[in-house]
């Protein structure tokens, strides 16, 4: 079991992760949050995760994006998810 430091830690990380892949363009695809500014939306990511398309299988589809892209997506949408804002309060 992860002591409270540790859990910590790991929440540190996985927000880090998602806030330099995911981003905020009010001029691109409505302001809706995408993946390192390019015109593919996590909502677009997530749906594919959402019909079981296999990590892989996407990456091959979309070779502009990278494993790391997927898990800032799935790791956003965790956040989001728990009632947090967009970006956390510095």
């Amino acid at each position: 079991m992860l002591n409270w430091k540790r859990r910590r830690e790991c929440s540190i990380v996985a927000l880090v992760s998602w806030q330099y892949r995911v981003t905020f363009n009010p001029d691109q695809c409505g302001g809706q949050p995408c993946v390192r500014g390019m015109r593919i939306r996590v909502k677009d990511v997530l749906d594919l995760l959402l019909a079981k398309v296999s990590h892989s299988e996407i990456l091959l589809d979309y070779p502009y994006l990278e494993e790391a892209d997927l898990r800032a997506c799935l790791d956003y949408e965790s956040h989001v998810s728990h009632g947090s804002s967009h970006f956390p309060e510095s």
